[in-house]
């Protein structure tokens, strides 16, 4: 059995699972999945990082958030 993914996007204004624009910032990537809104973040900085971790929660506190710290390139 496969998984259904829906309405994937990238660097878009925050969304909630049923489309609706909850904030300005905008997550390196979103998708539904299952039913499950999920935003990712991919940060460079611990203070960006931070700052994701307190927002998107905050915006949609239903949505699955992953943060991931990522080195910087050369």
């Amino acid at each position: 059995m496969g998984l259904l993914l829906m309405k994937f996007t990238y660097n878009q204004r925050q969304v909630y699972i049923h489309g609706n624009t909850v904030g300005r910032n905008r997550p390196d990537v979103q998708f539904d999945k299952n039913g499950i809104h999920t935003n990712v973040e991919y940060d460079t900085h611990n203070r960006s990082m931070q700052q994701h971790k307190k927002v998107l929660p905050t915006n949609d506190p239903n949505a699955r958030n992953k943060f991931y710290k990522v080195g910087r390139g050369r």
